[in-house]
């Protein structure tokens, strides 16, 4: 999993930095947005820490490098409560969350000119994720770990008419990531989650 990451960020690095070069062509092609996701972790967080789901806030901006082709970064944060044993006993932990993305998607028109938008795109993508990991127990002790990741998504976007050079947009999304093993004190376990959620944005032209 480290090499497919490590080559994901290359690539994504080295679109970026191509882009980059006109910074005023590259905001004419840039798409940001603030999303609200809900959060399902896997079996082994469930088994674990006692969590299954939590709400994520979150920030992302794309760039079109190519006809229908974005790059982009996101950053989410969530902080959540669990419970972990330690050696019999039920130990809380404030948990907090913190993935990092580098993605690239592909978006296609699929309707135009409806009464809610003037048009409707739909989008794929995948990537690679670092995520940021800690978790404090009200035994006193800590824990923080790092985790290597990647995920694939599906988006649905409304775009709205031209406003002041650029145009607003809503979306639904669903996500499914995974992350390498989790080490604390006892059983291993992953970070894995799916997601399905929201966004409100802006893209400048």
């Amino acid at each position: 999993m480290k090499r497919i990451v490590t080559i994901s960020l290359f690539l994504f690095l080295l679109i970026s930095s191509h882009a980059s070069a006109d910074f005023q062509g590259f905001l004419d092609d840039v798409d940001f947005a603030v999303k609200v996701d809900y959060v399902a972790f896997n079996s082994d967080m469930e088994n674990h820490r006692d969590v299954s789901n939590t709400i994520m806030l979150g920030l992302e901006g794309y760039y079109e490098f190519m006809d229908n082709l974005f790059a982009g970064v996101g950053i989410g944060y969530s902080k959540f409560g669990g419970e972990r044993d330690f050696s019999g006993v039920p130990v809380y932990a404030k948990i907090t969350f913190v993935p990092i993305e580098a993605n690239i998607k592909y978006s296609k028109e699929v309707g135009r000119d409806i009464h809610i938008a003037e048009s409707i795109n739909a989008e794929f993508g995948v990537g690679a994720m670092y995520s940021l990991i800690n978790e404090e127990y009200d035994n006193g002790q800590s824990l923080a770990n790092n985790l290597l990741g990647g995920q694939i998504f599906a988006e649905l976007k409304l775009i709205g008419e031209v406003v002041n050079g650029g145009r607003f947009t809503v979306g639904f999304t669903g996500k499914y990531q995974l992350t390498e093993q989790f080490k604390p004190w006892g059983p291993d376990f992953t970070y894995g989650n799916w997601r399905i959620g929201t966004y409100m944005g802006y893209m400048f032209e």
